[in-house]
């Protein structure tokens, strides 16, 4: 239970960071009267989850201060967390037409860190249990995934009928202690030991990849990997800017 748990408050912290840059934060923006290209342009940040295989060996290799104390997944998660917290603090302070540089920056900031996050917690995951608990633990962190989804969108527009966007973030920052907490009582497992250097751990995962599967079939699914979801990317954040638009209100959008 106690890893159920665990996995579920991550998964939490996963989702969180994610619905606020990029569906929140477009419901905002329209909201303040920010252009449609502008929202556009900000959703480029999700590249960031896109192209997590070209950071992810660093999580494997760089050690951060906590690592003696709580292992290396969680010292990662740990610090991710507290400066993903500390980001949407900042954002709240802006206002998203006067300031909406900074807005930009700590959209884009909050997005890499959060991709980082789901770096550690993916391999935390991996790494607690053995394979035949693997199911269990993933069913959790979709739970805390999807329910961090219904506070970051549907609360947060509710709230934001009745008080200002920026009391909205703020509140919401303190959300993430929930993952925090999860991470703190969390058990350490052993890492695994990468013996290879960034470039080769990098080409020899493709390389085990496209030898199981052959070239022609690999291909083939890396490019349906790579599109299936083109079409939410890219109109997703669109949507809640639609619907203010279109005259619903806040209210109205968070409760469907």
């Amino acid at each position: 239970m106690k890893n159920i748990f665990v996995l579920s408050a991550l998964g939490f912290s996963c989702g969180l960071p994610y619905m606020l840059v990029f569906s929140t934060l477009s419901a905002w923006l329209r909201d303040a009267g920010a252009a449609l290209t502008v929202i556009g342009f900000i959703s480029w940040a999700a590249l960031t989850y896109s192209l997590k295989f070209l950071w992810s060996p660093f999580v494997d290799r760089i050690k951060m201060p906590l690592n003696q104390v709580v292992g290396q997944r969680r010292s990662w998660i740990l610090m991710m967390q507290l400066l993903i917290l500390i980001l949407i603090m900042m954002m709240s302070q802006f206002d998203p037409i006067s300031s909406l540089n900074f807005i930009v920056i700590t959209a884009v900031l909050i997005a890499f860190f959060g991709s980082l996050q789901d770096i550690a917690v993916d391999a935390y995951r991996i790494e607690l249990v053995s394979l035949d608990e693997q199911g269990n633990l993933a069913a959790s962190y979709q739970f805390g995934y999807r329910l961090s989804i219904l506070v970051a969108t549907s609360l947060a527009l509710i709230f934001a009928d009745f008080v200002s966007w920026q009391t909205v973030y703020l509140m919401l920052s303190f959300f993430m202690l929930v993952g925090v907490l999860g991470a703190l009582i969390g058990n350490t497992p052993e890492t695994l030991k990468v013996e290879y250097g960034y470039v080769e751990n990098l080409l020899s995962s493709f390389k085990d990849f496209f030898k199981r599967i052959g070239l022609i079939s690999a291909s083939v699914l890396l490019f349906i990997i790579a599109t299936y979801r083109l079409t939410d990317i890219i109109m997703g954040p669109m949507a809640m800017p639609f619907y203010i638009d279109m005259g619903y209100s806040k209210t109205e959008i968070g409760a469907i």
